[in-house]
C-alpha cells in the first residue's frame, strides 16, 4: 500500500499522532494539514487516495472542505471520513 495517500485534516497535535501512526505502520502515506484552507490546498496539489478530515477546524469548517472537496473531479471519487470529538453544530 506504499503507493496510498491519505490527507489528515486536524489542527489537534494528539489527534494527528493517534490517526497518523496507525495508518503509517499500514504503509500508508500520511498528508497532514492542520486547518481548513490549507486542507483545501493540500487536496489540491496532493490528489490524495482518501481524506479524513475534522468537523471543528480553524479557517474553514469540515463539512465545508468536505463540500469544497466533492466538486472538484478528483474529489467527487475520493473517500472522505469526517470526524470529531465533539461537534455541536446543526
Amino acid at each position: 500500500m506504499s503507493n496510498y495517500t491519505l490527507l489528515l485534516i486536524d489542527y489537534e497535535p494528539r489527534s494527528i499522532e493517534r490517526m497518523r501512526r496507525p495508518l503509517e505502520q499500514a504503509g500508508i502515506r500520511v498528508e497532514v494539514a492542520t486547518d481548513g484552507a490549507a486542507g483545501l490546498a493540500a487536496f489540491e496539489r496532493l490528489q490524495p487516495d482518501a481524506v479524513i478530515v475534522e468537523a471543528m477546524l480553524p479557517k474553514r469548517h469540515g463539512f465545508e472542505v468536505c463540500q469544497e472537496i466533492k466538486k472538484t473531479t478528483h474529489g467527487k471519487r475520493t473517500p472522505v471520513i469526517v470526524t470529531t470529538g465533539v461537534y455541536k453544530g446543526r
